[in-house]
């Protein structure tokens, strides 16, 4: 019987460890940890701006409406401008990303519930809100960062400032009645506005549909940027 040589056993092992290591030790796995201790201290700031306005409704509602603009546009805006190489397909990391972003967005909606007065239901629509809405601009940032051409990120990134920002500018400049008699359906401003009013002025139900739609929309963008990159099957020559 042949005994392998340490020398052997030390290669095998190094090539059972080394797909760890590598994982481990991935820049998008370090990107992913810069980006949660730059959104740390983002809502670390926003919520220092919101104790200036004395008051816990309009708090909370900056709280949220600034955390919304960080999940669907300076977070896009920062991922698509990082360039270099990846080692996870682009629809993978912009989904690791996105769910460590949300899952300490969880931290921060649900106690605004107690300093706001929402009630669970209202919180929840609040949460699913900013979940669907900045989960359909994770799609448009996968598709982004996809690409190695300037163009086609910065033309990502502009599609993801006009999902927030688009439907209110356009609104105010070419409206010929009164803005507010327009219901915003593309931006989630409006969205948010009406469910965050105080706990006791809420009721059911108001522009939940706009929820459902955004979250719709942003499984479908995410079936059509998983699907784009599955291998298709070749074809067998008769």
């Amino acid at each position: 019987m042949e005994i392998p040589s340490p020398t052997h056993r030390s290669d095998a092992a190094k090539g059972d460890l080394a797909p760890a290591e590598d994982i481990s030790a991935t820049g998008d796995g370090q990107t992913i940890r810069i980006m949660v201790l730059g959104w740390c201290l983002w809502l670390i700031g926003t919520w220092m701006a919101a104790l200036w306005t004395g008051s816990a409704v309009p708090a909370a509602r900056w709280m949220l409406l600034s955390t919304t603009v960080g999940m669907t546009v300076l977070w896009p805006i920062i991922r698509l401008s990082l360039d270099g190489p990846m080692q996870w397909p682009p629809p993978r990391l912009v989904a690791l990303e996105w769910l460590a972003l949300t899952g300490i967005l969880q931290a921060v909606i649900w106690p605004l519930a107690l300093t706001a007065g929402w009630g669970m239901g209202q919180t929840a629509w609040l949460d699913a809100a900013v979940i669907a809405w900045s989960l359909l601009a994770a799609a448009v940032v996968a598709v982004g960062i996809g690409s190695n051409h300037a163009t086609h990120r910065a033309a990502a990134a502009v599609l993801c400032v006009l999902l927030l920002f688009g439907e209110p500018v356009a609104v105010a400049l070419f409206t010929v009645s009164e803005p507010g008699n327009w219901t915003l359906r593309i931006s989630p401003f409006q969205t948010l506005w009406t469910l965050s009013e105080a706990g006791h002025q809420w009721s059911h139900p108001q522009l939940q549909h706009h929820v459902i739609l955004a979250a719709v929309a942003a499984v479908l963008a995410w079936m059509v940027v998983v699907g784009a990159r599955m291998p298709t099957a070749p074809s067998s020559d008769s």
